[in-house]
């Protein structure tokens, strides 16, 4: 029985903890991820352990500066450890 090996392999230098807080002092919640990830991605699984966010419209700082959710966690140079704020409205 052969077993099939998974073709999306994960750099283990590409391995990194996206952490958020909000704003609002409600979160502090850590999502792995590869600096590949969309920040959308990362949102999503955010917003599956606080479905209540859903309903707001939250925007992301990462070292002073917004963070765009169409761009990867390394084009918004989200660094391992350190925080991302969600800003909650």
């Amino acid at each position: 029985m052969h077993t099939r090996i998974n073709e999306d392999k994960i750099n283990v230098n590409e391995i990194m903890v996206v952490n958020f807080i909000s704003t609002d002092g409600k979160v502090h919640y850590a999502v792995p991820c590869s600096k590949k990830n969309l920040f959308v991605e990362i949102e999503e699984k955010l917003y599956q352990q606080y479905p209540e966010y859903r309903e707001t419209n939250n925007s992301f700082l990462a070292n002073g500066t917004v963070v765009l959710k169409f761009k990867t966690i390394e084009e918004n140079n989200i660094g391992t450890g350190f925080p991302v704020t969600m800003n909650v409205p």
